[in-house]
């Protein structure tokens, strides 16, 4: 799912540092919503 604002990035992540980067992919700042490929591979 792409989160197109900043402002709807800013919910999905609970966290008022996330922010939309270059490629329009809302990134978040807080650690826990961090996934490495390994993790998502094992699950």
């Amino acid at each position: 799912e792409v989160i197109s604002t900043e402002e709807s990035c800013k919910t999905f992540c609970n966290d008022d540092n996330a922010h939309i980067d270059e490629e329009g992919i809302c990134v978040c700042e807080t650690e826990e919503f961090i996934v490495t490929d390994e993790e998502e591979t094992n699950a």
